[in-house]
């Protein structure tokens, strides 16, 4: 049976949806606008993080044990990173923080990874974070005694050039 719909009706329903139609246009161009300055801002970001770390000769967000970063502070710290490379950052972060027991479950890297910014604005699945863990060189894994994997970041060996005190030769 077809539908029956006046020609004034009609009208009205085409006149809504090209109004519509122009709407939907508008948030488009202002969504690819946004998308486009949060895509070159990560990258200038991840540069500036970069640079810094390699002249600090460690990461910027590094605290010791007893200090916190400022609220705010480190939310895009794995923005533009590849999974492995943020999962080795945090690791070794955790290592220098807590040398006593520097392991981690895959949830509380997945947390921390994810407030970290890695995948911003996306996100990433903890079943990709789970497979760049075991892929991953450079990646100590363990159990807990419940059987709950964990993981650190593997010691790096002593300096052969270095003599017993730590110290060149």
């Amino acid at each position: 049976m077809p539908n029956v719909l006046s020609p004034t009706l009609a009208a009205k329903y085409l006149e809504e949806l090209k109004r519509d139609e122009a709407e939907m246009a508008e948030v488009a161009e202002t969504y690819e606008t946004a998308k486009a300055r949060l895509d070159l801002g990560i990258r200038r970001y991840a540069a500036l993080r970069d640079f810094v770390t390699e002249q600090l000769g460690r990461s910027p967000y590094y605290r010791a044990k007893n200090e916190a970063l400022e609220p705010g502070q480190g939310r895009f710290r794995y923005a533009g990173m590849t999974i492995a490379d943020a999962i080795l950052e945090l690791l070794r972060e955790e290592a220098q923080n807590w040398p006593e027991n520097p392991w981690l479950g895959l949830d509380e890297i997945v947390e921390r990874l994810s407030s970290g910014g890695l995948g911003f604005p996306e996100g990433v699945p903890t079943r990709a974070i789970n497979a760049a863990l075991i892929r991953t060189s450079g990646i100590a894994r363990n159990r807990t005694d419940g059987g709950s994997r964990i993981y650190s970041i593997e010691p790096t060996p002593p300096d052969e050039d270095e003599d017993e005190s730590g110290k060149d030769e």
